[in-house]
């Protein structure tokens, strides 16, 4: 994305990968995901637990993930320190896809 004016800024560059995940996460029923105090919370539009079950069977999910099972519920994820965020919201949606058969 350049134009005459030269490369846009970063924070730019963030939202059009927010917009890309969001729209990836909507395809496999992630409804909304939210970023708190070191974690990124996961509604999903249809809780299954089985399909949850397999995620914690990841091991680049082992002791990360927890179920929120409030009046919304969803799927927490511990962020870890040193990877991107966006990268860390991608790999649970491609993750989410593949418990489903779906592909993000």
């Amino acid at each position: 994305v350049i134009d005459r004016f030269g490369d846009p800024p970063p924070s730019v560059y963030t939202l059009v990968q927010v917009a890309l995940l969001r729209a990836d996460a909507g395809k496999v029923g992630v409804t909304d995901i939210s970023q708190k105090n070191g974690c990124l919370k996961f509604l999903l539009a249809q809780f299954d637990m089985q399909k949850v079950s397999a995620l914690y069977a990841r091991p680049e999910f082992k002791g990360r993930l927890k179920v929120d099972a409030g009046a919304k519920p969803g799927v927490i994820l511990r962020l870890k320190t040193r990877t991107h965020v966006i990268e860390q919201a991608r790999a649970f949606v491609s993750a989410w896809a593949d418990a489903q058969g779906d592909r993000a």
